[in-house]
């Protein structure tokens, strides 16, 4: 598990309203339902909750910080700094009785000094915590190598998503837009021609920038925005055109919006709301391969003012 404080972009100075935000701001562009071409968005997802997890609560944070906890919430075991060293094996059998002035002669009354076996059992950390004060010992811990272990960031979390949405009429030429990163920073992104839905554009250095020097990308999102009368199906769109009973009946010439523009359309006569006609090269650039098709999608109206012959017409048909 990487370091939290890496995982959503913020200092260990960060306030807890700065480290929320953070997480708000990355949990939002990581979401997989918003990743559905990127396989490592969840796994990306679920590191930004679990480093909230740990320094988005304030006591976990103090005991991550404190090095009582590792980024995954468990305990670290307090290591001595004194272990390691083979030197101090020799400890073990050290008699610590005090010296007795020549002629001492032990009495059966009772003393104060603790008994010499309790102080054997002792392992060095506690006598050297005895001597020195436990804050010695675990300050002098924290400090060793290995104990507070918060490897270097992987490049992939300082990496800043952001999303854009184009037009499908943008889609058919170049384009430049501006992407609002999650730090509130701007940038200009270049949008090729006959752009796909859900591709992902990179453009590298332009994301967190880690103490040691390295620098994520800044990684944008296509996404088309809705049209006001086009459904898209792939390269190929979909629209629906209103025809008049009696064109659907002997057939007729109706115009048609593309994004080429209007057209026209035959429609052919005994057409139903069931009859699909097909337009081809009007529908969205198809990767290098031309262009898809327009589909429209008949739909029989009836006369906005109610019309006598018609109804006898159809009252007669019964």
């Amino acid at each position: 598990m990487r370091n939290p404080y890496m995982v959503l972009g913020v200092p260990r100075s960060a306030t807890g309203e700065e480290i929320k935000a953070a997480f708000r701001r990355k949990a939002k562009a990581s979401h997989p339902d918003r990743n559905h071409d990127n396989p490592d968005a969840a796994a990306r997802f679920n590191a930004i909750n679990s480093a909230y997890e740990i320094i988005g609560n304030s006591e976990k944070r103090r005991l991550f910080d404190n090095g009582h906890i590792d980024a995954q919430g468990r305990p670290l075991t307090r290591k001595s700094v004194f272990s390691g060293f083979t030197g101090m094996n020799s400890w073990a059998g050290f008699n610590f009785k005090r010296a007795k002035p020549q002629g001492f002669e032990e009495t059966g009354s009772t003393t104060t000094e603790e008994k010499p076996e309790t102080r054997e059992q002792e392992s060095h950390e506690e006598i050297m915590e005895r001597i020195f004060g436990e804050s010695f010992v675990r300050s002098k811990a924290e400090d060793a190598p290995g104990l507070d272990e918060h490897p270097e960031p992987d490049k992939a979390d300082l990496d800043l998503h952001a999303e854009i949405e184009v037009s499908l009429e943008e889609v058919l030429s170049a384009s430049c837009q501006d992407a609002e990163l999650p730090d509130g920073r701007i940038v200009k992104v270049n949008v090729p021609a006959a752009v796909e839905d859900g591709r992902v554009l990179r453009l590298h250095g332009k994301g967190v920038q880690a103490s040691d020097g390295q620098c994520g990308d800044a990684v944008i999102t296509i996404r088309y925005k809705a049209h006001k009368y086009l459904r898209t199906d792939g390269a190929d769109l979909i629209t629906d055109l209103a025809v008049p009973l009696k064109g659907g009946i002997l057939g007729a010439k109706l115009p048609v919006d593309g994004l080429d523009g209007r057209f026209l359309v035959k429609v052919p006569s005994w057409s139903g709301s069931d009859r699909v006609l097909r337009v081809r090269g009007k529908g969205l650039p198809n990767g290098g391969k031309g262009r898809g098709d327009l589909y429209v999608h008949v739909r029989l109206m009836l006369p906005d003012a109610k019309d006598d012959d018609l109804t006898a017409f159809a009252k007669s048909s019964l």
